[in-house]
């Protein structure tokens, strides 16, 4: 299922887009839902992972560290679909994945 949005933040359009992920690994074993989200616009095209038992947001590409603009905007849109504003930033440390931003 892929649903796809317009966000209004700090007055501009942001398209967002949800594709529902449901994925079972072997019998017994754990299973994974939530969405794949796409956010696009005004220079901004990030890729993100909402699981359904999560409390936060985990951005996978798209987004900068230092950008603190488009992390006002991502957490804005995140706070507006899925009731967050906690992010996690993709790392490229074997150690410490994800970095709270």
């Amino acid at each position: 299922m892929i649903d796809r949005k317009a966000i209004a933040v700090n007055g501009r359009d942001y398209s967002v887009t949800l594709e529902r992920f449901d994925q079972d690994t072997v019998s017994g074993g754990p299973s994974y839902h939530g969405y794949y989200v796409t956010i696009e616009g005004h220079g901004l095209t990030l890729k993100a992972r909402k699981y359904d038992n999560g409390s936060d947001m985990s951005i996978q590409s798209g987004l900068k560290e230092s950008d603190s603009d488009a992390i006002k905007v991502v957490r804005d849109i995140a706070r507006q679909i899925f009731r967050t504003d906690q992010l996690l930033l993709l790392t490229t440390d074997n150690l410490v994945p994800y970095k709270e931003i």
